[in-house]
């Protein structure tokens, strides 16, 4: 490693998020050298010795991530909300350090938590008194509120808007261009779809679409 300063990081997953999270380290690091990426690392079924990703190789699988678990921390690029929940807990019971990444151009007020491994990507705002848990992931563009609560694993995707006062269970889905008024509740495992809008509580493990949202089979 070139400067002891910085800190190693690996992507766990090679799928179009980690391709993304590429460019977040890079854009974090022409701000401020902070991580040293050292390569992608995936599950036994995905490795394909010598393959390279948008330059960045693949250099092991989670037992090479066990092994230089004290000394690695883990970026984790899964993108839907109840997997990564599943992929967070596996990894994290094998004691599996996770970094995160917070892009240079958001806004995030001082009195903000962010729990480890939490992503938070380009153009995002996160206003007071807030609590990001471990795992959370905002896409670009998302605006969170005040005293809201994203629970662990929990994600919001591009232009996302949720209001004061919200709580996201773990493993929920908010999708693109949606909108969460004032003191929603989402249970864990939801999914609000695409340009929906919720007014109140979607219940847990449920997929909920329009406006106002309600309750789809799929």
């Amino acid at each position: 490693m070139e400067n002891e300063s910085l800190k190693d990081v690996v992507l766990f997953g090679t799928g179009g998020m980690g391709k993304e999270m590429i460019l977040l380290v890079n854009s974090i690091n022409e701000k401020h050298p902070t991580f040293n990426l050292l390569g992608f690392v995936v599950d036994d079924e995905y490795y394909l010795p010598g393959q390279v990703i948008n330059g960045v190789k693949v250099i092991g699988t989670t037992q090479w991530l066990i092994d230089h678990r004290h000394s690695v921390s883990c970026v984790l690029c899964v993108g839907d909300a109840r997997e990564r929940l599943k992929v967070f807990d596996r990894l994290n019971g094998l004691g599996v350090t996770f970094a995160t990444l917070i892009a240079p151009d958001v806004y995030i007020d001082d009195t903000v938590h962010i729990g480890k491994g939490c992503i938070v990507t380009f153009r995002c705002m996160i206003s007071v008194n807030t609590t990001l848990e471990d795992g959370v992931f905002l896409n670009s563009d998302v605006t969170i509120g005040h005293d809201c609560l994203l629970c662990k694993c929990s994600t919001v995707y591009p232009r996302g808007q949720i209001s004061g006062g919200c709580v996201v269970g773990q493993g929920a889905q908010i999708s693109s261009c949606s909108f969460l008024a004032k003191n929603s509740k989402i249970g864990e495992n939801a999914i609000v779809a695409p340009l929906s809008a919720v007014y109140g509580k979607v219940k847990a493990g449920t997929h909920v679409l329009g406006n106002p949202a309600h309750k789809i089979d799929l």
